[in-house]
């Protein structure tokens, strides 16, 4: 069993990561400015509200845990308020004075400098209506990849809410044409396999359909 520190655990993924973890058997904590959001109960989750972006909110949650799976964002809004940006600039630091080491962050297929597998499509997506979302994630990727943690980032292309895990590709370079869709329950799952696998650590993969 472990001890998992899920931050954005409030939102359409951090549910589902949430509650596979719970299923799985392991104890979580949800840091979220919106805890009661999460939907469920359970003896095994603690909710903890705060803004993972605040000054000491992270640090003061962090003992304890043995790793922490990000899956902070802006839910459907095209206005990325440099969101990611400003909680790496937290989560980061925090967790390379007091550990855990341990991060698996949620980001996304496409990201610069990872666009050379991008469709037509998708580029004019991230180009346009995403374009500040994908830019804030870009520049939260590249502080990951800096530190000094274990981390893996999971790059998935676009998510929908279907409920069933479906099955998916993973690579650090993945074919795919037009404009694939995934489940997020597919990636919870994927992002708790990572958070128990040392192969993972230290690598950007792609998850497609």
């Amino acid at each position: 069993m472990a001890n998992y520190l899920v931050l954005g655990g409030s939102g359409p993924t951090g549910r589902l990561i949430s509650r596979q973890a719970i299923d799985a058997g392991h104890r979580v904590t949800v840091l979220s400015r919106h805890p009661d959001h999460v939907g469920f109960s359970h003896e095994r989750l603690t909710l903890v509200t705060g803004d993972a972006t605040e000054e000491g909110v992270v640090a003061r949650a962090l003992p304890g845990h043995d790793a922490v799976l990000c899956a902070l964002g802006r839910g459907m809004s095209f206005r990325s308020e440099h969101l990611m940006e400003r909680a790496v600039a937290r989560i980061l630091p925090a967790m390379e004075q007091a550990g855990p080491r341990r991060l698996v962050h949620l980001s996304s297929f496409g990201i610069h400098p990872w666009t050379a597998n991008t469709t037509f499509p998708q580029r004019l997506f991230f180009g346009t209506l995403l374009r500040g979302i994908a830019e804030d994630k870009a520049v939260s990727d590249a502080a990951v990849v800096r530190s000094a943690l274990d981390w893996t980032i999971v790059a998935p292309v676009s998510l929908n809410n279907k409920p069933e895990i479906a099955p998916y590709r993973v690579g650090e370079r993945l074919a795919i044409a037009g404009m694939p869709m995934m489940p997020r329950a597919s990636v919870a799952e994927f992002m708790l396999k990572c958070a128990a696998d040392a192969a993972t650590i230290r690598k950007r993969l792609e998850l497609a359909p």
